[in-house]
């Protein structure tokens, strides 16, 4: 592992202990926005992230992704359409709300800040799923992708989305994105897909960032927001015997990524299915990429990695990319 890493999980850690009240906390939290070019001021219950043109509202639970969030500041500023008050644009996300998310041009019921990405370059790079497909959706969140998914494959043309989500918080306003946008292709499982089937501890955090405690334990954010619980888990070959089998998976599980393909060759190397994998997540010293890469390369895929937008993300697809 190395140093920086390891410095900004016991930091991290620390910080959690004290809380988001506590002096220290906020001092450090101010300090790391500041050198990412970003002011942070906290205010009961709110932070606000400003810069010269620009303030993006968190509630104090989620002062440990201001940092985050300060990182990659014009990419979530953009997310969503926002308002103007006093020649100021304001971004809040410190409360539950509707938001038009930008890249798709729709509403959606968000509980905190969302991916913030873009489909046609990120996600799409090489192609949607065509029309009647059926694919998968692995950590679906509050379904944006699930979302982009389901008018890809079509509800007219018989496709479908199987959108896989275990966080309780997430769920609900799923749900409700679901039902606000008449998605009648798409089918939730509230399940996690991991190494192994079973009821497994979760940090349920509510946002971008839940996931397998086996996973997370050592994520440089770690249980900043939500809680640990127990969901149901299954694997990657039960949900392929249970639901179908995919031709286009998208897979953005916060680290677990790396067993679930481990686990997982022989039917990825039967079914071939087309993948595009969140490898943002540091798992040992570095991101998930690498491992990744050569798990899916021993198997026959070609893959690519680039950083695009507001994620890292890893295409592989069986024999090569078609464009």
């Amino acid at each position: 592992m190395s140093i920086g890493v390891r410095v900004r999980r016991t930091a991290t850690r620390t910080l959690s202990k004290l809380g988001t009240d506590s002096r220290i906390t906020q001092q450090v939290i101010r300090r790391t926005c500041r050198s990412r070019g970003v002011e942070c001021v906290f205010a009961g219950d709110t932070i606000t992230l400003t810069n010269d043109t620009t303030d993006i509202l968190l509630p104090l639970s989620h002062a440990m992704f201001a940092a985050y969030i300060a990182g990659d500041f014009d990419t979530f500023a953009s997310s969503v359409a926002g308002r103007d008050n006093g020649g100021r644009h304001i971004v809040d996300f410190s409360h539950p709300q509707v938001h038009r998310y930008l890249e798709l041009n729709a509403d959606f019921d968000m509980p905190a800040f969302p991916e913030a990405i873009a489909f046609d370059s990120e996600y799409f790079l090489h192609g949607a799923p065509e029309p009647g497909a059926t694919v998968f959706d692995l950590g679906a969140n509050i379904g944006l992708v699930s979302y982009a998914l389901s008018r890809a494959v079509g509800p007219t043309g018989g496709g479908r989305v199987v959108a896989f989500e275990p966080d309780p918080t997430s769920l609900v306003y799923f749900r409700k994105n679901i039902a606000r946008h008449g998605l009648d292709n798409v089918t939730v499982v509230e399940q996690a897909i991991a190494p192994v089937a079973g009821l497994l501890e979760f940090y349920a955090e509510g946002t971008i960032t839940s996931g397998l405690a086996e996973s997370r334990k050592n994520a440089v954010m770690t249980q900043s927001a939500g809680d640990v619980i127990r969901i149901s888990a299954t694997t990657l070959a039960a949900a392929f015997a249970e639901h179908g089998t995919p031709s286009w998976i998208k897979m953005d599980i916060e680290g677990s990524e790396i067993g679930v393909l481990e686990q997982s060759l022989d039917v990825l190397a039967q079914a071939k299915p087309f993948l595009v994998i969140d490898t943002t997540h540091v798992v040992g010293n570095d991101t998930t990429a690498a491992r990744v890469e050569a798990v899916l390369q021993s198997i026959g895929y070609t893959t690519e990695t680039r950083f695009p937008g507001g994620s890292q993300l890893t295409w592989a697809a069986f024999g090569g990319f078609a464009q």
